[in-house]
């Protein structure tokens, strides 16, 4: 949420940190997504175990995990379920 507040901003107030906080932002939780490889397989490469992939009906590819530091942990943060 704070890459979306941070490009709401800029929109705002044409202010040039707001966008490069959003990018630095991204660029730190995309180790995270789920890319659409990892979707098919259920794996990724930072997390142990497997995982279903979708979601009711929904692929998971997109989706980001939400606990970083517990490679056992596949619980995703709803809010980036597209």
């Amino acid at each position: 949420m704070w890459g979306l507040t941070a490009i709401y901003a800029y929109r705002a107030y044409q202010d040039r940190t707001f966008l490069d906080d959003a990018q630095a932002i991204w660029e730190q939780i995309l180790a995270w997504r789920i890319s659409e490889e990892d979707a098919e397989k259920g794996t990724h490469p930072l997390r142990n175990g497997t995982f279903s992939s979708s979601c009711a009906g929904a692929s998971v590819a997109g989706d980001v995990f939400y606990h970083i530091d517990d490679v056992n942990d596949l619980a995703i943060v709803a809010s980036s379920e597209g």
